[in-house]
């Protein structure tokens, strides 16, 4: 059997296995990248060893520690309930406040795996007081949470930049990335505002919510450290793109790494006292990072098989210009239906990119922005891990089950209205 198959076949396996016996199925990325990259492709054991990304996995780490202890010390949340006070008087303002919420958390670092994790009790519980349709809940916490994930601070612009850096587009990382935040914000938010017209998020009744305390000495001080950190990542650069010819300007803007800035973040807040190491540390989402990297592991092997470019030569000679993304956008959602979007999807497509575009004419950024959406808007599926992370944020099992059966059917919906999006030229 060709070994392009074996490897395709495995990347399946290992998704089949991780969700039936609810195993990470990173454990399986790295034990059948180990057993074909040795045994199949001659591989020595350190080479294979090195496929594990050691960047994806230290700014994962960087920015979801700092970030732990704005949630261990409830900064975070207390952010969220005074954002919803102050829009009590008029509830069918607060869905979009909750949505607003989902893409800010995302957005300003811990990425979506927290805002699934860490939102989802805290919105279904306002969904349940101002009596909101949970679909319009589930959509805003997922929808909200890849929306603003791929932020330059972000971790999921980190992921979405060294992938497309590992695509060959290196000078170019940054630029494409932004376009994918922007068009993940154009289509979730389409999407968003669809579900709540259909659902009528317009006719919540008035809330009773009750006035959040105030602020600590420890959440203050979080949240100053929160902007000196945004301010440290993104004013470096803007200023060296105001000021070009400066070149201190350009070797800070340079050295001011997410990461390392998170790290700086992380030791002051422990230096003042803002919360528990140990806390913060539970909080860094390990099993998304095994996850990643796992699978990363066997991508980075598929690639040296040749696998990679078998799919892309596939896929490249049996598409136009036109039909390219709408095909890419339906393949990124059926594999996330199952599985990770940035965990899976992503480093398995984001490498076909180039010779599509070599093939087709396409733009590079409408085929990231579309594996990245396609894959996002069935991760709502609750086989996924948007959906199977806020699902359980629903108290009453009866109105579990209808949630469940509806989340089934909206992936296909969304896919649908993505597919739209592209043909008319929104997501470019």
């Amino acid at each position: 059997m060709n070994i392009s198959v074996i490897i395709l076949l495995a990347i399946v396996v290992a998704i089949g296995l991780g969700f039936a016996f609810k195993i990470n199925v990173g454990l399986f990325g790295i034990l059948f990248a180990y057993f074909i990259g040795v045994f199949g492709l001659g591989m020595s054991v350190k080479a294979v060893t090195a496929t594990w990304s050691l960047t994806l996995f230290f700014t994962i780490f960087a920015i979801t520690f700092f970030y732990g202890f704005a949630i261990s010390n409830g900064t975070l949340e207390l952010i969220a309930k005074k954002s919803v006070y102050l829009t009590r008087n008029v509830p069918y303002l607060i869905p979009f406040v909750c949505y607003g919420l989902c893409i800010a958390m995302s957005g300003i670092g811990p990425g979506p795996y927290a805002v699934y994790a860490f939102l989802s009790p805290l919105i279904m519980a306002i969904a349940k007081e101002i009596k909101m349709h949970k679909m319009i809940a589930v959509v805003g916490i997922v929808g909200g949470g890849v929306a603003g994930a791929f932020t330059s601070i972000g971790m999921g612009g980190g992921i979405a930049k060294g992938l497309i850096e590992g695509a060959g587009y290196v000078q170019e990382a940054a630029q494409f990335t932004n376009r994918v935040l922007i068009n993940s914000f154009i289509g979730e938010t389409i999407l968003f505002i669809i579900v709540y017209i259909i659902f009528k998020g317009y006719k919540v009744k008035p809330s009773s919510i009750e006035k959040p305390v105030a602020f600590n000495r420890e959440q203050k001080i979080n949240m100053i450290l929160i902007v000196l950190t945004l301010a440290l990542t993104i004013f470096p650069t803007l200023f060296s793109n105001l000021v070009p010819d400066s070149a201190m300007l350009k070797t800070i803007a340079k050295g001011a790494d997410v990461a390392y800035v998170c790290i700086l973040g992380a030791i002051l807040g422990i230096f003042f006292k803002i919360g528990k190491e140990k806390a913060a540390f539970a909080i860094v989402p390990w099993n998304t990072i095994i996850l990643l990297c796992g699978m990363g592991m066997l991508v980075s092997v598929a690639v040296a098989a040749g696998t990679i470019d078998m799919i892309a030569n596939a896929i490249s000679t049996n598409v136009s210009k036109t039909t390219a993304p709408v095909v890419m956008t339906i393949l990124a959602g059926a594999m996330s239906f199952f599985s990770s979007t940035m965990g899976v999807v992503m480093p398995t497509l984001y490498p076909v990119v180039p010779t599509i575009v070599a093939a087709t004419g396409v733009a590079p950024t409408a085929l990231f922005s579309v594996i990245t959406l396609g894959a996002a808007v069935t991760g709502v599926s609750p086989f996924s891990s948007g959906g199977g992370l806020a699902l359980p944020a629903i108290q009453d099992e009866q109105e579990k089950a209808v949630v469940f059966k509806q989340l089934l059917i909206l992936p296909f919906a969304s896919l649908a209205v993505i597919a739209i999006l592209v043909l008319v030229g929104i997501i470019r």
